[in-house]
Parts: C-alpha cells; structure tokens; sequence
C-alpha cells in the first residue's frame, strides 16, 4: 500500500497491490475503487467497505434499516484498508 496522495481535506488516497485505489475519509468511511473498466468503462468507482449494522425503528419483524459502521481513529482505518488489501488484492 502506497500513499499517492492527500487531499485538502485531508482524505488519503493509497494504491493497492493490484492497481486499485483505496481512500481513507476524515468522515469515518474507506472506500476502495473498482477494478479498471468494471462499471461501463469508468476507471475509478469507489465503493464502501465499512461493516454494515442493522438499525431497528420499530417492533415489526422488517421494520429496520442498515447504517456503517463509522471507524473514527485514522490508525483503525488504515490498519481495515491493510488488512481488505491483505486479504483482497492479489
């Protein structure tokens, strides 16, 4: 994993082992950008790797939603972008 760059928001943009781009947002979010030409030839679609939880609103048996899991502390999110790297990019 190799920083390429910060942005000005202070957002870290790293490249992966196989060409893929991974970004670690300030807001709590990594994302991590598809494989060249995946998605009807666009290069760089970032999607979300954060862990999913479900949120309940009501005593119903479909009555929730899904929210991230937010990873406030930089250090934890670079070691979750190390560790989908790890087990991910070949």
């Amino acid at each position: 994993m190799k920083l390429e760059k910060v942005s000005a928001a202070g957002n870290l943009h790293f490249q992966l082992k196989d060409g893929r781009i991974g970004v670690s947002y300030n807001s709590g979010y990594v994302r991590v950008s598809t494989k060249e030409g995946y998605w009807y030839g666009r290069k760089r679609l970032l999607y979300q790797i954060n862990k999913v939880a479900k949120v309940w609103y009501g005593t119903g048996e479909f009555e929730y939603h899904h929210e991230r899991v937010l990873i406030p502390s930089q250090k934890e999110r670079l070691e979750y972008l190390m560790a989908f790297e790890n087990k991910n990019c070949n």
